[in-house]
C-alpha cells in the first residue's frame, strides 16, 4: 500500500516552511506519511499527485492575489483533499467576512467597508459620522499588519492623506474604531484545531507601536467569555462545520470600558494562520494527530504506520 502523500503550501520565502512548522513534517513521516512543502506558485507541480493539500504559510497571496485565488480553483478541480475546504479559502481572503459575521450576530469590531477608488473624504465622514475620534484603515485584503494606518478624524495630515488616498485607488479597505487598549492589554489569540480549543496567546505589541507583530507574546488562560465569542465566529465560518476545520484562529480584542470581560473578533484566520506553536509546542502533536485523522479518511493508512 502506498504512503499517503500530503502536500504543505507555502511561499518561497519559506520553501521548506517556517522553523514553527518544519518539525510537522518530520512528525508525519515518522506515522509513515509522505509529507512535503510545495511553494503555491510553482507551476511545475501536479497537485492531483497528492492525497490532502494542507493550507500553511502562503504568505505573498497578498502581493499576487489574482494568481492566488486562480491557485484556488486549480485546487478545486483537483482530485486532492484541500484543508481549509477551497470555499472557506475563498470567503476568507477578503475582510468582508468581518461585516458577514457581524450581520450574523458576532461581536465583531465595528467595520466599514470603503471599495476601491472611495475618497479619502469617505474615510472622515465615516469617523465623524460614527463618533470614532481615531479609526484604523486597512486593505481588506492583507495580512501581517501591513499598509494599516491609524487616522484621527480631525487631524490627517495632508501627506498621510496623500498615502491614503492612493492606497483606497488600488483596492478595497476596511474602517474601523481604534481600541486604543490594544497598545496596553494587547490583543488575544484562541487556537482551534478540529473545533476544539489549543491553546490561546496573549500578544502586546513593542512600545510605542499598535501592531502586535513583533511584540512579546505569551500563553494565556482564555476566559468563558472569551471562548464562547470566539466559538461564535467559528460556528459562522460559511461551507463548513467547524469540526471540518484542520485549523483556524481567531483574534480578539477587549471592548471598550466599561464594558467588562467583553470582546470583539478583530480576525478569523484560516487561509495563513500563525498557530504560535513556540508558545506551546504540545500543540503541533493534536496538529498532527487531526490531519491524520483527516489524511486516514481519505487514504487508509495501515495499522502499524498510524
Amino acid at each position: 500500500m502506498a504512503s499517503p502523500r500530503v502536500a504543505f503550501v507555502t511561499c518561497n520565502q519559506f520553501p521548506n516552511l517556517t522553523a514553527e512548522d518544519q518539525p510537522i513534517l518530520e512528525c508525519l513521516r515518522s506515522r509513515g506519511i509522505q509529507a512535503s512543502a510545495i511553494v503555491w506558485n510553482d507551476a511545475s507541480v501536479d497537485w492531483n499527485s497528492f492525497d490532502v493539500c494542507v493550507i500553511r504559510s502562503p504568505y505573498d497571496y497578498v502581493e499576487e492575489a489574482q494568481r492566488f485565488l486562480s491557485f484556488l480553483q486549480v485546487l478545486e478541480e483537483c482530485s486532492c483533499v484541500v484543508q481549509p475546504p477551497v470555499a472557506v479559502l475563498r470567503w476568507n481572503f477578503h475582510k468582508r467576512y468581518l461585516i458577514q459575521l457581524a450581520a450574523a450576530g458576532v461581536p465583531v469590531v465595528p467595520s466599514v467597508l470603503l471599495p476601491a477608488g472611495s475618497s479619502i473624504n469617505i474615510v472622515e465622514k465615516t469617523l465623524n459620522d460614527r463618533g470614532w475620534e481615531w479609526g484604523v484603515l486597512k486593505p481588506a485584503v492583507g495580512s501581517f499588519g501591513q499598509k494599516v494606518e491609524v487616522v484621527q478624524s480631525q487631524r490627517i495630515p495632508a501627506k498621510l492623506s496623500r498615502h491614503m488616498q492612493n492606497m483606497l485607488v488600488h483596492g478595497d479597505f476596511l474602517i474601523q474604531p481604534f481600541v486604543s487598549a490594544v497598545r496596553t492589554q494587547g490583543e488575544y489569540s484562541l487556537i482551534f484545531i478540529s473545533g476544539q480549543v489549543s491553546h490561546a496567546v496573549h500578544k502586546v505589541p513593542p512600545r510605542g507601536e499598535f501592531r502586535v507583530q513583533g511584540g512579546r507574546m505569551e500563553r494565556a488562560n482564555a476566559t468563558p467569555r472569551m471562548l464562547a465569542t470566539a466559538r461564535s465566529a467559528l460556528a459562522n465560518v460559511p461551507s463548513a462545520a467547524a469540526h471540518a476545520l484542520l485549523v483556524a484562529r481567531i483574534d480578539l480584542l477587549p471592548v471598550p470600558a466599561p464594558a467588562v470581560d467583553e470582546w470583539w473578533v478583530t480576525e478569523v484566520e484560516v487561509l495563513d494562520p500563525m498557530l504560535f506553536f513556540n508558545v506551546c509546542p504540545e500543540a503541533r502533536v493534536r496538529f498532527c494527530d487531526a490531519l491524520e485523522v483527516e489524511i486516514r479518511r481519505v487514504v487508509p493508512l495501515p495499522p502499524a504506520l498510524g
